[in-house]
């Protein structure tokens, strides 16, 4: 998607401080960057059962990352995507990651953690 190859990594529940009566999951990709990489767009979580929908909230917790991680974004080397959702505490999966690309494409994973 936008001139990358984005790989499902590592899942985490409760990785971030979260409100009362909330959650965090955070996911992990691997883009593969490239000469032709552009940004992608926005991310969403859907849980399959109750079809509730999230966006990534990373930027909205002020999450950081030790590792280097960031957003989709346009780059020439391969590098880690860090996404974050801000989930109710009675969501459990599994879900549904979407992420946009550029006209219109769909990166899509299955997620069950």
């Amino acid at each position: 998607i936008s001139g990358q190859e984005l790989a499902l990594g590592f899942v985490e529940w409760r990785e971030f401080d979260a409100p009362e009566g909330s959650q965090t999951l955070s996911i992990r990709l691997s883009a593969s960057g490239g000469p032709d990489a552009a940004s992608c767009g926005i991310a969403t979580l859907t849980e399959r059962s109750s079809s509730r929908t999230w966006k990534s909230s990373r930027d909205g917790l002020d999450v950081s990352s030790d590792l280097g991680e960031s957003s989709c974004v346009a780059e020439p080397a391969s590098y880690r995507i860090l996404l974050v959702f801000l989930l109710t505490d009675d969501a459990e999966g599994p879900f549904v990651l979407d992420i946009e690309g550029d006209d219109s494409d769909v990166a899509r994973f299955s997620v069950d953690p």
